[in-house]
């Protein structure tokens, strides 16, 4: 018994040890590949060395992951980023075979505020167990970068003629990295700008903000378009320039001026004078003026009247003269001290006392005039005529008449011709005689060409003049020639030929002869820094007599020259060098001379100049030289008040040691009422007058408006803005009245005007920003408003608070339901009616909402009229009252109530 059950239990423990084995096989197998981590699932990266980003992109990294064990894997991978770093797509699953090894790639995106450096991210893997995942890192590095942009923060669109634009900006810095950024504002009209720069450091996606300020002129025409352009740099990781800019448009408008006179004056000045140091003093008195007589510049006149003369007293002293012209369209006239012309070979701009004009009738010029000689000598006593046909824009003919009554008595006929050949060759022809005479000896003419083809510019001149001819250019022989053209490198050359013979066969020994033949050939080059640079050679040949005294030399030179102009320092150099031949003393001598000048501008208010010059000798002792040195100062301390003074030294010869010293100065200052006092003072001493002599002159200017026609072409318009609520009506001080493209502001009382306007419609309106936003105008604007040549128009505008209208149109719900029915009535739609406000010129307009209100707000007090549109009613209905009238009070709020009934019929029974 023992023993069977003995075999009994033996048989269960080896079947229960069976199963346990069994089931720890079993689970051994399920756990292993879950325990072995780090050996059934692995990853890696795919690559060595970090990944390089740029913020703002999407970035993608690779990893390796294997399937290290013996069976199939479901794998989920997701990825840990830095705080702000996104994934670009969601968790994803794949699967994996055993002893598979795939490469996965993964993106993600880097914001565009990340700062520069080095970030890791973590790739994991994982099945779904704690024990079976793996993971790998890997480095990203954040490049640099730059970036800027710049806004304005609300920049003005207009502002006014004298005032300072503000104008407010942001600088963004959109990089990653701080930047310094360098900030510049110009202005498209070059008006002064402050800051013009500024430097500063932004940090990364960091913002600052700046403030440009633009000082406008107090003088402008019309309405002027400006543009300010600031611009922001800086320098980027790499060296490069990053920068952004923001262009604004403003309209400047110009303010009128604050008077308006009906009459066109001309302006002109009276000046008192005195002047005196040469043993005496006198006094002066001028009348001078010029300008237009009518409007339209169709006439305008030029005048002078000043005596007596005073020119002996000092050199700061006058000659009396005498003069009038006037000018228009189609004439001329002038009478009095002015220089008269006819043309080359007759008169040339002779200054004398006279009277002449000339007339314009279609292709026809005639004129004349009769003139005689005051302070020059010979005397000279002509009457002239002419006539000048215009045959087209190219070519034109006169003819030309001379009577000399005294000199040297006679009558001279010309014709003259001016023909243009092509579009850069003009010719001019004149051929003169003397009316009585015969032979060559009492003719004369001339003949130049001048032109131009592409850089190349030429000039010829043949001129004669026959020892009889009474005329201009009497015994005379001319011939000039130049040329200037383009060679390598930038270079021009110049080209100068003359040669010139006056009264050469004269045998009496008092007669001035003259043979000069000169020519020249020089390089001209600019050279950088604004520098000009030219080298010429000269060959002169002068022999003849003046007066009793003969002369006959040659000078051979060669001049170097270098200049810089138009800058705050400008300068200017010369050397040259050769030699002098007086070929009646058989000696040759070293001709050389230089010079310099130079002047600079020491901030706006200083100007500051010096020269030196040591001439060559002239036609006379070669021995002798005249050496110049001096500088010059002109101070402005402030805008009405001017000083200047230099002093000047003159060597005039270096054997008798003859020098002169000579010391300038003077003043003007302008007084607030436009007048000016000036004066001026010099002193010079010689070697041989030690006590030196001192003259002076002083004057008093004023201004005289000289009274004219009356102005047709110009009319002005004036008024007041005044506070409608206030008691008495009170001016308002400050406002901006605006009128097209012209702007006014208004007095302490409330008065603006727009005067010398011209005749027309033009738009008043009022800038609300200077009376006040809740504040408005008790006429409708803008105002239409008419403007008459001559006259003046005269608005006034009153101010007040703006008030509101509102208001509901309402169905009669007892009405409509015993007419309509109660199922019409209940399945109505929201009404959507028109209503209109009209009040003087002015016109408002909205619709009512789904409860049937509406309401007007800014409304200006006075008197309108609303109207409701009826024709969206419900059919059998209609408005108890169509239209309103509404007295609008200064920031009162009017309510209507508006019924809509049923239409009254009558239903037959039959």
């Amino acid at each position: 018994m023992r023993s069977g059950r003995s075999t009994v239990w033996s048989s269960r423990s080896t079947v229960r040890l069976r199963l346990g084995l069994r089931a720890l096989a079993l689970c051994s197998i399920l756990i292993f590949p879950a325990c072995a981590h780090g050996h059934v699932l692995s990853a890696r990266p795919a690559g060595a060395g970090g990944i390089q980003a740029e913020p703002a992109e999407i970035t993608t990294a690779s990893f390796f992951v294997r399937n290290e064990g013996d069976r199939v894997l479901d794998v989920v991978e997701r990825l840990d980023l830095p705080v702000g770093w996104t994934p670009v797509s969601s968790r994803s699953i794949f699967r994996l075979d055993p002893g598979e090894e795939i490469l996965r790639l993964v993106g993600f995106h880097v914001p565009l505020a990340s700062t520069a450096g080095q970030y890791s991210i973590l790739y994991e893997a994982d099945t779904g167990h704690d024990v079976a995942r793996a993971t790998a890192r890997r480095s990203v590095v954040v490049l640099p970068t730059a970036g800027l942009s710049v806004a304005d923060l609300g920049v003005p669109d207009r502002v006014l003629a004298g005032d300072v634009l503000r104008a407010p900006y942001e600088v963004v810095n959109h990089g990653n990295v701080p930047a310094t950024v360098l900030v510049h504002a110009r202005s498209s009209e070059s008006y002064p700008v402050d800051p013009e720069t500024m430097r500063f450091t932004v940090a990364a996606g960091e913002s600052r903000g700046i403030e440009i300020e633009v000082g406008m002129p107090a003088e402008a025409d019309g309405t002027t378009e400006h543009v300010l352009k600031v611009e922001a740099a800086t320098v980027g990781p790499n060296g490069d320039r990053v920068s952004a800019e923001s262009v604004t448009f403003q309209t400047m408008i110009a303010l009128a001026p604050a008077a308006f006179d009906p009459y066109h004056r001309v302006p002109s000045r009276l000046r008192i004078g005195y002047a005196g140091g040469r043993g005496g003093t006198g006094m002066q008195v001028e009348y001078s003026g010029h300008g237009q007589l009518t409007d339209d510049g169709a006439s305008r006149v030029d005048f002078l009247l000043r005596a007596p003369n005073v020119q002996d007293e000092s050199v700061f002293g006058l000659r009396d003269e005498y003069r009038v012209e006037f000018l228009g369209e189609s004439y001329r006239w002038q009478a009095g001290d002015a220089p008269y012309d006819l043309s080359v070979l007759t008169v040339r701009q002779r200054f004398g006392r006279g009277a002449g004009g000339r007339l314009e009738l279609g292709r026809w010029t005639l004129g004349g005039w009769r003139s005689k000689s005051v302070w020059v000598e010979p005397r000279f006593d002509d009457t002239a005529a002419f006539a000048r046909y215009r045959h087209s824009d190219r070519a034109e003919f006169g003819v030309n008449y001379l009577r000399k009554h005294a000199g040297l008595p006679g009558d001279v006929a010309s014709l003259t011709a001016r023909t243009r050949l092509l579009s850069r060759v003009e010719v001019d022809l004149e051929y003169a005689r003397n009316l009585e005479g015969r032979g060559g000896s009492h003719r004369a003419y001339v003949a130049r060409l001048r032109g131009s083809r592409g850089d190349i510019r030429y000039f010829v001149e043949r001129l004669r003049g026959g020892k009889d001819f009474v005329g201009s250019h009497r015994h005379e022989v001319q011939t000039v020639g130049s040329v200037s053209l383009p060679v390598l490198l930038d270079v021009r050359l110049d080209g100068i030929y003359r040669d010139y013979e006056q009264g050469l066969d004269e045998l009496a020994d008092y007669i001035s002869k003259c043979h000069e033949h000169a020519s020249s050939v020089g390089l001209r080059r600019d050279l950088p820094l604004g520098l000009r640079a030219a080298a010429d050679w000269r060959n002169v040949d002068r022999r003849g007599q003046t007066g009793c005294t003969p002369y006959d030399y040659t000078t051979r030179t060669i001049r170097l020259s270098l200049e810089k102009p138009h800058t705050r320092v400008s300068a200017w150099g010369f050397l040259e060098t050769g030699v002098l031949e007086n070929r009646l003393e058989r000696a040759e001598y070293r001709a050389t001379r230089y010079g310099f000048r130079v002047s600079c501008r020491v901030g706006p208010r200083c100007r500051a100049s010096g020269h030196f010059h040591s001439a060559l000798p002239g036609s006379g002792d070669p021995t002798m030289r005249n050496d110049v040195a001096g500088v010059h100062v002109a101070l402005t301390p402030f805008a009405a008040f001017e000083l200047d003074a230099g002093f000047q030294w003159k060597g005039y010869s270096e054997e008798e040691h003859t020098d002169v010293e000579e010391f300038t100065a003077g003043g003007r200052y302008t007084l607030p009422s436009g007048h000016d006092v000036s004066g001026r003072l010099r002193w010079t001493r010689s070697t041989n007058d030690d006590a030196g002599e001192t003259v002076f002159g002083a004057s008093y200017s004023i201004p005289v408006g000289l009274r004219a026609s009356r102005k047709t072409t110009s009319g002005s318009l004036a008024g007041t803005i005044f506070d409608a609520e206030a008691p008495g009506w009170p001016g308002i001080e400050g406002v901006v009245v605006l009128l097209d493209g012209m702007a006014a502001i208004t007095d302490s009382d409330g008065r603006f005007s727009f005067p010398g306007i011209e005749p027309g419609t033009y738009f008043l309106s009022v800038d609300r920003s200077s009376v006040g936003l809740r504040r408005v105008s008790t006429y409708a604007l803008p105002l239409a408003v008419n403007v008459t040549g001559g006259r003046e128009r005269r608005i006034d505008l009153g101010v007040a608070t703006p008030g509101s209208v509102s208001g509901q149109v309402m169905l009669d719900e007892s009405s409509m339901v015993t007419a309509m029915g109660v199922g019409m009535w209940e399945s109505r739609s929201p009404l959507r009616l028109p209503v209109t406000l009209v009040g003087d010129g002015e016109t408002l307009r909205t619709t009512t909402d789904a409860d049937g209100e509406f309401s007007f707000a800014d409304v200006r007090p006075g008197r309108w009229v609303l109207t409701i549109d009826s024709r969206e009613l419900p059919p059998l209905s209609e408005l108890e009252q169509e239209s309103y009238l509404v007295e609008v009070m200064p920031g009162a709020v009017t309510h209507l109530r508006a019924r809509v009934l049923p239409v009254q019929r009558e239903i037959p029974i039959l």
